[in-house]
């Protein structure tokens, strides 16, 4: 599960079950059908460990649309006496705002008993994602308060348009495939500073044989696209890589890229790794 924070819809999880559902309110289909069919497709979180997660979503977008379905409130009520989900957040430190989260649901959930009536859905924005050109250069540069916590700020890295891939979330639109380059550095670079710099793995150091070197790259909004942190540095042939089935589906959000990619560059800064044979990037 990819995450980028503790509210409800910071983690894919929760954002797919809320597009899933609207989706089929789109379609024309009743709440009644769009819940069965919600359920049968995220049928497999029942007992897994983000099964909380579906009951969330389900019970946050309903209340939205205008019809709370009195067995996922129950459900949801359950959970969130339970604490439900928290030890996804356990390890990051950042449990308390897992439960701030749980606390405003139960909130919405609790707060009134009276029927608000249907609401009348807008139509999804269309988002261009696919904003470069394959091979394109950027130079990113920190500028965020958690960067100067950890002694980047105004510092760059480099970004790279590798290819494009498709991801069912936020949308079904086309998404630009990135890889980064392991520096940073105190200027902008020239291609020739980035020559011979490898590039950064965008995956935990859990796995020894292969690794995930590229991620899509998503907007959540127009508004994160941080087009006054990027300075164009120019084009060339993108590093191969391959692309593991597993994770095609990987992305990161361009409103947590800065945190996101100082999180790949710290990790890996102790670790040696090289490319194998067509494209595939391992641990030494």
């Amino acid at each position: 599960m990819g995450t980028w924070g503790t509210g409800l819809y910071e983690n894919d999880t929760t954002c797919d079950i809320r597009d899933t559902y609207n989706e089929f309110l789109h379609e024309k289909l009743n709440h009644h059908e769009a819940y069965e069919k919600t359920l049968a497709v995220f049928h497999e979180l029942i007992g897994d460990d983000d099964e909380p997660l579906l009951w969330y979503a389900l019970a946050d977008t309903q209340l939205k649309t205008g019809d709370l379905i009195p067995h996922v409130k129950e459900k949801t009520l359950e959970w969130i006496k339970r604490s439900g989900g928290i030890a996804l957040w356990k390890d990051s430190g950042n449990s308390h705002g897992w439960k701030k989260t749980l606390e405003d649901i139960n909130k919405n959930l609790t707060k009134s008993n009276k029927s608000k009536g249907k609401k009348r859905l807008t139509e999804p924005k269309v988002l261009n994602h696919n904003l470069w050109n394959i091979g394109d250069l950027f130079a990113l540069q920190f500028n965020s308060k958690e960067s100067k916590t950890y002694g980047i700020y105004k510092k760059y890295i480099v970004i790279q348009k590798m290819g494009e891939g498709l991801s069912s979330w936020p949308d079904k639109n086309i998404k630009m495939r990135v890889c980064i380059f392991n520096k940073l550095f105190d200027d902008i670079p020239t291609l020739d500073d980035i020559d011979k710099i490898h590039l950064l793995p965008l995956d935990t150091p859990i796995r020894t044989q292969y690794i995930c070197m590229s991620r899509l790259l998503i907007l959540l909004d127009e508004k994160d696209y941080p087009a006054e942190q990027l300075t164009y540095i120019g084009k060339t042939k993108p590093h191969a890589n391959k692309i593991f089935k597993e994770f095609e589906h990987y992305y990161v959000a361009w409103r947590s890229i800065e945190l996101g990619l100082w999180n790949f560059f710290s990790l890996w800064q102790n670790i040696r790794y090289e490319e194998g044979e067509k494209g595939v990037f391992h641990q030494c």
